[in-house]
């Protein structure tokens, strides 16, 4: 499940309430949490991904073996925000080391025709990638 909200006219500094009731044949179980709504900007990523066979490898899609490398730029400079390649991986963002660029080995597996990056800010883009 992924819930959200848009919190759009919602004064900064506000605190929402949500509670959570689930009912089974034992009873009822509730939680609740409290979310304050921050003016944060809104995220954006910007993302290449390319595909690099093994040496000596074929460079074309459906070839077996070798790295996924994605580099994302991020709109929002903090370190404490999270990129998750989705089905490789997940790293922080270090601004203190520049663009971040993940290298992911894959061995036995063919280069994917498009990665999904998404960041725990809620931004999310697909790319193609692109086969060197």
């Amino acid at each position: 499940m992924t819930p959200t909200i848009n919190t759009t006219g919602v004064p900064p500094g506000t605190v929402l309430s949500f509670q959570l009731a689930v009912t089974d044949n034992f009873g009822t179980s509730t939680s609740t949490v409290n979310v304050k709504v921050t003016n944060t900007p809104p995220d954006t990523l910007t993302v290449t991904a390319r595909w690099r066979a093994p040496i000596g490898g074929v460079h074309k899609v459906g070839t077996k073996g070798g790295q996924l490398r994605v580099s994302v730029a991020e709109s929002i400079a903090d370190p404490t925000i999270k990129v998750q390649v989705i089905g490789w991986g997940d790293a922080f963002v270090s601004q203190t080391l520049g663009l971040p660029n993940y290298i992911f080995r894959a061995d036995g597996v063919t280069a994917p025709e498009t990665v999904t990056v998404r960041s725990s800010l809620g931004a999310e883009v697909t790319v193609p990638v692109t086969i060197r």
